[in-house]
């Protein structure tokens, strides 16, 4: 839905790699350190933005900035790309791989898929924030 990759990591700083991916979330921290914009998991927004972009491109990937899925377009039980809103208005996205970057696993939801939510007691973990001073 930004002008940029990185959702709320760059957006509003929120440290996001846990242990969900940590092969590709280290692929991408090691090119931020090779710039100097990371320590650790502390790394710039800025330079994410950019590395994350070029990381994509380079793979092949075709990005969609200032977008929103909307919906799966489906074939029996197979996603064969999506619906998705911009200011041109509803497009109709085919493609062969989705990956779903919603953080909500709303293309996966809009597909039927199974999921579960939060613990047993329907809690959940709030998302944490990065410190940053400017020197």
């Amino acid at each position: 839905q930004y002008g940029f990759l990185g959702g709320m990591a760059t957006a509003g700083l929120v440290l996001p790699f846990g242990d969900t991916q940590p092969a590709v979330a280290r692929e991408l921290i090691d090119h931020l350190e090779a710039r100097g914009a990371a320590h650790g998991w502390d790394y710039d927004p800025e330079t994410f933005k950019l590395e994350a972009n070029e990381l994509l491109l380079e793979a092949g990937v075709e990005l969609r900035f200032h977008s929103t899925f909307c919906d799966a377009m489906m074939s029996g039980n197979t996603v064969e790309g999506v619906v998705s809103l911009s200011k041109t208005g509803l497009e109709a996205l085919p493609c062969h791989v989705v990956i779903d970057c919603t953080a909500d696993g709303d293309v996966a939801a809009s597909a039927g898929a199974e999921f579960s939510k939060g613990r047993s007691d329907g809690r959940m973990q709030p998302v944490t924030l990065m410190f940053r001073m400017a020197a």
